[in-house]
């Protein structure tokens, strides 16, 4: 998807042009910091590197869910060509003020219950990305992912809304098994 637009944007003549990417990271911590990494790197293996052909402004809310609205409007007036936005609040943000601006998402759980995109898959929006949830029912039929198939266990933040999400479709799998 992110080479898809990056290719409708600048692939008709505009490729010299110095592409300008915002991305927006909440805290820094270990698996936001990847997705970073790996949408550079994703960015590189298709060519567009880093310095050479793109720049991208990274900047981190610290935590304060406010500021990634001063980040989005930042990256609006700046008129960057593509915003990453990782994690839930920031998509969010991104979305509220950038009604034209390309945006990925991704370490986002559910982008459509927290209103960043109407539906997965294709949406006709200027917004695409990769939801971090993981496929509980597919694990639910490994051999051996619980205590004689009978427990799982899940580190749950209660008020965070995705680990809440989880929890409550966590427990609809789990009833369903007989869990």
């Amino acid at each position: 998807m992110l080479l898809l637009t990056l290719g409708l944007i600048f692939g008709s003549g505009l490729s010299a042009k110095m592409i300008r990417i915002g991305e927006a990271q909440i805290v820094a911590h270990p698996a936001l910091d990847n997705d970073s990494k790996g949408f550079a790197a994703a960015l590189a293996e298709e060519g567009f590197i880093e310095g050479k052909n793109i720049t991208i402004d990274r900047q981190n809310a610290q935590g304060d869910q406010p500021t990634c609205s001063i980040i989005a409007q930042k990256f609006q007036d700046d008129r960057v060509d593509l915003v990453h936005a990782i994690s839930t609040p920031n998509a969010q943000a991104q979305v509220k003020v950038s009604k034209t601006i390309p945006i990925v998402f991704s370490s986002v759980t559910d982008p459509v219950a927290t209103g960043i995109v109407p539906k997965m898959g294709k949406t006709g929006t200027h917004v695409t990305g990769v939801s971090d949830r993981w496929p509980i029912t597919a694990v639910q039929d490994v051999p051996g992912s619980g205590s004689s198939g009978k427990e799982m266990g899940d580190n749950i933040q209660p008020w965070r809304y995705k680990y809440h999400a989880t929890y409550q479709r966590d427990e609809k799998s789990h009833r369903r098994y007989g869990r």
